[in-house]
């Protein structure tokens, strides 16, 4: 009794095995009788002739030569062909839709997907069977290198903000060997691969989900232009947030104009006119991908400005990003200058900066002084320090 199920693959081989011998006896049939036969007495000296007039036959007199009458091909191969291809794409989940091409009767997309579907289901308990022979090999490949990596090794990895940099990983049986900073893989990991569908594959067919996606708002912009691959998704954002401010600049100039023209309808013009100043202000207010790119500038030694005004997706980005293990793993400079610029991006969308410690836990800036834990008494703000202030108060204050 085997431990292991039966081989998905078992199934096909009768009918390929059939499919060889029909081609087989096809492919004999052309090689064989369709060169022609031919019947000759013995000791006819048959000879064959080839010269510029073509090709001569030479006999004996009096000895026959004729060609052999070569029966016809039965139809019945070419029907039995034709099964053993149907058995092997039923068995196989594998017709003409998943090939690509247009199966007959099958004129509407849909028709053409509905056919896709029932290959892509017939072939689920194949990938559920990738999925965790993948899941087993992952897990032990982390297991081994848990022992055998004693020393730190560096590895590429893709962050978030789409930087390739260096990770430093170490095994977990180092011990003392695994410096500060690095990445220990433990003994124990839990791995969970999944294998996307891969109906619509196409670009087009792509497209065409990520546009109804898009339209119910169930996805952002920055999810359908990632769909079209069609370069820098930062840079797209930015000048399209910058022609929405300019188109709306310019209808609140045309707004004004028909304002100074007649003084109908003052109180829509100036509702319109207040609607068109926010759409404005809120296009033209930065928001994740800026700050996306502002860190990579950051992380990249530049120092650049930060705006007058940011929106809160800008904001919290930052915050989020601080609390990721990629933040934790820059340099020292580093993470301060990209909580430098975190404290300033709070202030310039209106809020209250948060000072924050590399070390995870919240510190008060040099240049701010710590505030009293209770509210000052009358002698403190007539002029008295705040030490002595502290001081005198009274328990229950």
């Amino acid at each position: 009794m085997s431990p292991y199920g039966q081989g998905w693959v078992k199934n096909l081989i009768p009918a390929n095995r059939l499919l060889n011998l029909l081609e087989s006896s096809l492919a004999e049939y052309n090689n064989v009788l369709n060169k022609g036969k031919w019947i000759s007495d013995k000791g006819a000296g048959v000879r064959i002739l080839n010269n510029e007039h073509g090709q001569i036959i030479e006999k004996k007199r009096g000895f026959e030569v004729a060609q052999a009458a070569i029966a016809p091909l039965s139809s019945a191969i070419f029907t039995q062909i034709e099964n053993a291809n149907r058995y092997i794409e039923d068995i196989g989940a594998l017709h003409d839709a998943s090939l690509g091409r247009i199966p007959q009767g099958a004129n509407s997309g849909k028709a053409i997907e509905a056919l896709q579907v029932g290959d892509s289901n017939n072939l689920s308990e194949l990938i559920e069977n990738t999925e965790e022979f993948l899941e087993q090999v992952y897990e032990y490949i982390l297991y081994l290198a848990s022992q055998k990596y004693q020393f730190t090794r560096n590895i590429i990895v893709t962050r978030s903000t789409g930087v390739k940099e260096f990770l430093s990983v170490v095994g977990e049986d180092a011990g003392e060997n695994a410096p500060e900073g690095t990445v220990v893989l433990p003994k124990k990991n839990m791995i969970d691969v999944k294998i996307t569908s891969w109906l619509a594959n196409t670009a087009e067919a792509r497209r065409e989900v990520l546009k109804e996606l898009y339209q119910l708002q169930v996805i952002d912009q920055e999810t359908l232009l990632e769909g079209y691959s069609i370069g820098n998704i930062a840079d797209i954002i930015k000048k399209v947030t910058e022609q929405k401010a300019q188109e709306a600049a310019g209808q609140l100039a045309m707004q004004k104009k028909s304002q100074e023209i007649g003084a109908q309808g003052e109180q829509q013009t100036a509702e319109a006119q207040a609607n068109a100043q926010n759409q404005a202000a809120a296009a033209t207010l930065p928001g994740k991908q800026q700050a996306i790119a502002m860190i990579r500038d950051i992380i990249n030694g530049q120092i650049p400005p930060m705006p007058e005004m940011v929106g809160q997706d800008f904001v919290q980005y930052f915050m989020e990003f601080e609390q990721s293990d990629e933040f934790k793993s820059l340099d020292q400079d580093t993470q301060d200058a990209i909580s430098r610029a975190k404290n300033q991006a709070i202030q310039a969308a209106g809020q209250a900066p948060i000072p924050t410690n590399t070390q995870g836990g919240q510190i008060p800036q040099p240049n701010q002084p710590s505030q009293p834990s209770t509210p000052p008494t009358p002698e403190a703000v007539q002029g008295q320090p705040i030490p002595e202030m502290m001081q005198n108060l009274q328990p229950g204050q």
